[in-house]
């Protein structure tokens, strides 16, 4: 049973009042309030009434080691977010305050910084985990940032930009009226928190594990990341840890911060057994806890950072570069999966470079034909009714498949799960049926420029190789040159059948040109047999009815894509 110092109500200033000091701990994530969570942030602040409620602080008794601060278990993104907002109103303060009169505003800076009577040194109320973010955001306090004269990291950078943010929004709401300064001040000192003090600081690493039972909302990766830094410091390996784990976490706040823990939930499964969301902490804190030294911990730590990277390099194009060293073809192949949304694959994919790393006999031809194949199915699943649910034990077992079949016979030993993928996806009118309906240009036009390119290709029998493409409606967005109205038009403009893809050297001024002219002196010259075929199949069918055209037209071209994705 876990004692509680303190569980009360208090204001911002009053908290500062009794407690003084705050500091975050090295296991908790860096501050990475962006420009939504700043702009909700203010606007409640601003629009609310004062002690306008912002949720639950957790903190831990300090002692002598960590200057006596008090330790914050959760709610430092908010506390930080605060520190910055009246950071900034300070500075605005000093920008419409003739400089006589400075002196008035002056006060803010004792909920940011004061004196500690014993030591007669100064003190700032609030400290970060990592020396690098406490200098910038002493350097923010102190007003002696300086972007042009100090070389900011990306995380310290973070800390400006919320500042300049929450300066522009505080400049734009407030102008130069001070009384609405001073009541925005006012605001922010007494907005609400309920603060749960825990007794001793010894309850640190158990304090998540005891929150996320109370549903206080930490994810699956904080849990996980608690769980490895605390077996770091007790086999003396935190610094390190702490430094692989964070630039993997920063990644990933760079495209889906939520991402991580499916991460390691597929790399669970990649590596051992399939396992649910539930179920993957527990899983990964006996993983860790079989590392029985420091040695052997940050290993398994920069295992794990390889293999992120490999992760958001499929997800990402921004990380592409982190596929180099593999094979061409295996890279090239790869990188379609970017355009496709279904992160379930990744599992295997991640087994498969496990195994590529690890197995020598695993060439990289077995490597390029399974990840060809599994892009496949995962085009025909996104376009039917087959729910993830139905394969993902399948893909979960193929894993293991991989993992322990010797890497010269893996795609041999691939037939089952193959004919398993076919079988699901083998109702060819169903897959027409949702592909027609389901594809837009507006939602999915990565993969439609993606799509009618394979198509073109296997028609003319040659490889795209020019990167400029163009997207033509054939029936013109602007429904006025086709004597229709938008409402007429608004359900089939931007469906599959309306669509083609231009050459580079085809005429690209006939958008909104009439049909006939369209064919005539675009279509039927065109350099794809792609587009020809609208002169010669539809155009027919356009003048009758340009419904059932679009209709017919997108169900081939639906038929032949499900023919070029072969399982």
């Amino acid at each position: 049973m876990k004692r509680f110092h303190d569980i009360n109500e208090y204001s911002f200033a009053t908290l500062v009042d009794v407690y003084k000091k705050f500091g975050v701990p090295n296991f908790q994530r860096a501050y990475k309030w962006g420009s939504k969570q700043l702009t909700d942030f203010f606007f409640a602040t601003e629009s609310n009434d004062k002690s306008y409620f912002i949720g639950n602080i957790v903190c831990v008794l300090g002692n002598g080691d960590n200057e006596n601060r008090l330790i914050i278990i959760d709610g430092q993104q908010r506390l930080t977010t605060i520190c910055l907002m009246l950071i900034a109103l300070r500075d605005r303060a000093k920008e419409i305050l003739p400089e006589k009169d400075h002196d008035k505003v002056t006060w803010i800076d004792d909920f940011l910084k004061d004196k500690d009577k014993r030591t007669r040194g100064d003190y700032y109320v609030l400290k970060p985990r990592k020396n690098t973010y406490y200098q910038v955001f002493t350097d923010l306090i102190d007003g002696r940032y300086n972007e042009k004269l100090v070389k900011y990291d990306k995380a310290q950078l973070v800390y400006i930009r919320a500042y300049k943010i929450l300066k522009e929004l505080i400049t734009g709401k407030i102008g130069d009226d001070l009384e609405k300064l001073h009541e925005l001040i006012d605001k922010v000192l007494e907005l609400q928190v309920v603060a749960i003090i825990l007794d001793s600081e010894k309850e640190v690493f158990d304090a998540f594990e005891g929150l996320n039972s109370k549903g206080l909302g930490l994810s699956v990766s904080d849990q996980i990341k608690n769980q490895l830094f605390g077996h770091a410091e007790k086999l003396g390996c935190l610094d390190d840890v702490e430094q692989i784990w964070d630039e993997m976490e920063l990644d990933f706040e760079k495209v889906a911060p939520d991402l991580i823990t499916k991460f390691l939930r597929h790399v669970w499964i990649a590596e051992n057994k399939y396992v649910s969301v539930k179920d993957l902490y527990e899983s990964l804190k006996k993983e860790i806890q079989k590392n029985r030294n420091k040695g052997d911990l940050v290993a398994y730590c920069q295992q794990l950072r390889d293999y992120s990277k490999f992760y958001l390099a499929i997800f990402s194009k921004q990380f592409s570069h982190y596929f180099d060293g593999l094979d061409t073809t295996v890279r090239d192949a790869l990188v379609d999966y970017q355009i496709i949304d279904n992160q379930q694959v990744y599992e295997i994919l991640v087994a498969l470079y496990i195994k590529h790393k690890k197995d020598k006999e695993f060439k990289p031809g077995q490597f390029r034909d399974i990840v060809n194949l599994l892009w496949n199915f995962c085009l025909r699943a996104k376009f039917s009714i087959l729910s993830p649910s139905v394969y993902e034990k399948h893909f979960a077992n193929y894993c293991r498949i991989v993992r322990e079949t010797p890497g010269c016979d893996v795609k041999n030993k691939s037939k089952d799960f193959i004919d398993t993928l076919k079988n699901l996806t083998k109702d060819r009118e169903s897959f027409i049926d949702c592909f027609v309906s389901d594809l837009s240009y507006t939602s999915d036009s990565k993969l439609t420029e993606f799509l009618f390119k394979k198509v073109i290709e296997a028609k003319d029998g040659g490889k795209i190789t020019f990167k400029k493409t163009s997207i033509e409606h054939i029936l013109p967005q602007d429904p006025k040159k086709w004597n229709l109205r938008k409402s007429e038009i608004k359900d089939y403009v931007h469906l599959i059948g309306n669509l083609t893809l231009l050459h580079p050297d085809d005429n690209q001024n006939a958008s909104d040109w009439p049909l006939e002219k369209k064919c005539t002196e675009v279509y039927k010259n065109s350099h794809f047999k792609f587009n020809k075929e609208i002169e010669s199949k539809y155009k027919d069918i356009f003048n009758i009815d340009w419904r059932l055209a679009i209709e017919q037209r997108g169900r081939d071209i639906a038929g032949e894509i499900y023919t070029l994705t072969k399982i």
